[in-house]
């Protein structure tokens, strides 16, 4: 008889701590364990979490301006991510258990990209300087310092990733005034040892490192077509690798479509198709094993993976407006998570 009245206890315990939609407060959530996620269901675009089976969504920001591009650091403690406001756009960082949010930097960057570092104490951005040239940044989170690792001069660099052992940076270059060309280069997080790995005649976009930090995979397009190659360089002897010719990146880049490694380092997620019919695709690292994981007609993109590889999260939108998805890898199941009017899109795990 105790036993079932400690129950019913907790139970109307936990009933209380739900609002009319059946979210709990931020306090009850599981930071290590939560998908970050940007929706306008209030509106202009805020910043929101959930658990992972679409439980307990709950707003955590509130500007008058709009949150993008949410990025969890590697303890999944604090989130960086965009906000423009007032014609201004920075960089915040808000702690998701104090929910205290704080501007570390200013940036002007269209379709910029944040990445941590390993230790979650750095975070290396890019920018336009002057709104003519994109400079990769880098702030120390700790002691808000801010430093430029690549010039300020004719060259357009932009997309930088951070390898896992946090020793070097990817990052794409173009010369804007000499050539077309585009650079995929790396350096030490001072900006020194610059090294150029691979030279296209075309586009290169969303440099990525894998989990070893032995490889990089990357867009890369040849010529005036609609399609990228999925690309993959051996850091170890620099030889390079397709894995798939037919990748799908919308003309107006933006971070859904950045190619994103699975935990174990072994696949690849990325889009593929056209224009409003893109479909989730994963590939092994030797290319072997190509998988449509959706190929159902919609627009599915911003692949994401589960901590544990088993899952992956995107965004959709086969009910009309955009929500985000799981979907098992081995099964193929997919479980709608987010239900309101407004667009939901952006999620990071």
């Amino acid at each position: 008889m105790k036993n079932i009245l400690l129950f019913l206890i907790s139970t109307l315990i936990l009933i209380s701590a739900c609002n009319e939609n059946g979210t709990t407060e931020p306090d009850n959530i599981i930071s290590n364990k939560n998908i970050s996620f940007i929706s306008e269901r209030d509106g202009n675009p805020e910043l929101y979490i959930m658990l992972p089976d679409g439980s307990q969504q709950k707003r955590i920001t509130y500007s008058l301006g709009y949150e993008r591009d949410p990025v969890w650091d590697n303890k999944k403690e604090k989130i960086a991510y965009y906000l423009m406001e007032n014609g201004h756009e920075g960089i915040y960082i808000i702690d998701t258990l104090l929910l205290d949010s704080i501007k570390i930097s200013d940036t002007w960057s269209l379709y910029g990209k944040i990445s941590w570092n390993n230790s979650s104490s750095s975070l290396c951005f890019d920018t336009y300087q002057n709104r003519l040239h994109k400079v990769i940044g880098l702030v120390n989170i700790i002691t808000s310092n801010i430093s430029y690792i690549t010039p300020d001069s004719v060259f357009q660099e932009y997309s930088p990733c951070w390898s896992f052992d946090g020793n070097m940076i990817a990052f794409v270059s173009k010369d804007s005034l000499l050539t077309d060309n585009f650079s995929l280069i790396t350096c030490q997080q001072n900006g020194q040892g610059r090294e150029i790995l691979y030279i296209s005649p075309g586009i290169i976009y969303y440099p990525s490192y894998s989990p070893n930090s032995n490889f990089i995979a990357f867009y890369d397009r040849i010529g005036n077509v609609e399609k990228y190659k999925v690309r993959l360089i051996n850091l170890d002897n620099k030889s390079i690798s397709t894995l798939y010719d037919s990748a799908y990146v919308h003309p107006n880049i933006s971070n859904q479509y950045r190619l994103e490694w699975s935990p174990d380092g072994l696949n690849l997620a990325f889009i593929s198709g056209s224009e409003n019919n893109e479909d989730v695709c994963i590939i092994k690292r030797d290319g072997s094993n190509f998988i449509n994981l959706t190929n159902d007609g919609y627009s599915n993109t911003s692949p994401r993976w589960s901590g544990d590889g088993k899952e992956i999260i995107f965004v959709s939108n086969r009910t009309g407006n955009k929500q985000i998805y799981s979907i098992d890898i081995n099964t193929k199941v997919i479980v709608q998570l987010t239900f309101s009017n407004g667009d939901n899109y952006s999620p990071t795990w």
